[in-house]
């Protein structure tokens, strides 16, 4: 005898000011975050484009207090001595450029909405979802636009409604 039981819905409460996002593009789900101690990332890509003018302010850097300790430390020439200071403090300016290149291709908050922010923000969280029949947890990154969820534990199935706090 099979029950006809209504689908589930379970509320879920989310403060979307607490919600991990990009800080270049704005994006808020990633499956490579690049942590740094200026800020988090979603790629590589958004890492370079942000520091690409601290990358440059380095090179500049380390190009003129060189030059003076060449020119204070040793008898060769500046001429000589700094175009090896140039060579090796040249990945710098070559990160700056690759930075400014993706600056073009990954404008800032480009992706601040590509998706919909309650599955946005639903995807953000990384636990806490439970199964209102047998209280195991809801892998939220599996479920899509539709917002229904299947319990893998004991088959329930429904629906998540994301309440925004503010």
């Amino acid at each position: 005898m099979t029950e006809n039981r209504e689908p589930l819905r379970v509320y879920v409460a989310v403060d979307p000011a607490k919600i991990l996002r990009c800080m270049w593009c704005g994006l808020a789900e990633s499956e490579t975050w690049k942590r740094t101690k200026y800020g988090t990332y979603c790629s590589t890509e958004c890492f370079y484009a942000a520091e690409a003018s601290g990358f440059l302010c380095v090179f500049i850097l380390e190009v003129v207090l060189t030059s003076v300790m060449i020119g204070v430390a040793t008898p060769f020439p500046l001429f000589i001595g700094l175009p090896f200071a140039m060579l090796i403090f040249s990945p710098c300016l070559v990160w700056a450029r690759v930075g400014w290149s993706r600056q073009k291709s990954v404008p800032r908050n480009s992706r601040r909405n590509e998706t919909s922010s309650d599955i946005a923000l639903l995807k953000a969280i990384s636990s806490g979802v439970l199964c209102p029949r047998c209280n195991a947890n809801i892998d939220v990154r599996t479920i899509g636009e539709d917002r229904i969820y299947r319990c893998e534990y004991c088959g329930a199935s429904g629906t998540i409604e994301v309440v925004k706090t503010h």
